[in-house]
């Protein structure tokens, strides 16, 4: 997690500064929200790549990963927390894993139990919205929030802009 600097001295004003680091588990429904990797769920952005003016914190890091990681590591990436807050949670997408067997011309007949659940996050066959699945604990919406919440209180105690804190993440297989 990044943050940029918005005072103090005028060297350093708009420089990018490690406000942390965020361990994020494996969800691959997060990761589909957050960079359209391996996942469903409509993605804020694709992967962008390491900022050009990433923190040098970030930059090690992330290199560090990679040279010990070899071949492993894809889809770096950030997000601010303003784009963060505009995603809509609410939207549904289609997601295909849901449909467990179609007939010989393509029409459902058979679906996974999430819908014999009535779960509140389910939409017509196939349709359900971001972190439905598991309802209301999903572990990808626990961690949404966190990375939020954590991004949160950055804004709040540098007292910044939604635009003036990033969350800069990769993957690695």
């Amino acid at each position: 997690m990044e943050r940029r600097n918005n005072g103090g001295s005028a060297a350093w004003l708009g420089e990018w500064f490690c406000a942390g680091e965020l361990y994020v588990e494996r969800d691959y429904e997060l990761f589909s929200v957050l960079a359209g990797v391996r996942g469903d769920a409509p993605a804020i952005s694709q992967p962008r790549g390491v900022p050009k003016d990433a923190s040098s914190a970030f930059r090690g890091f992330a290199k560090q990963i990679s040279e010990e990681l070899p071949g492993a590591v894809h889809s770096h990436s950030w997000l601010t927390l303003a784009e963060l807050l505009a995603y809509d949670l609410g939207q549904e997408f289609y997601d295909d894993s849901l449909v467990t067997e179609r007939d010989a011309e393509g029409r459902i007949v058979d679906t996974t139990d999430a819908f014999n659940k009535n779960l509140p996050n389910s939409g017509p066959v196939g349709r359900r919205k971001v972190f439905s699945l598991g309802a209301p604990n999903h572990w990808g919406r626990e961690q949404w929030d966190m990375i939020i919440n954590e991004m949160k209180l950055v804004r709040d105690h540098w007292e910044l802009t939604n635009e003036d804190v990033r969350f800069c993440f990769f993957f690695y297989a």
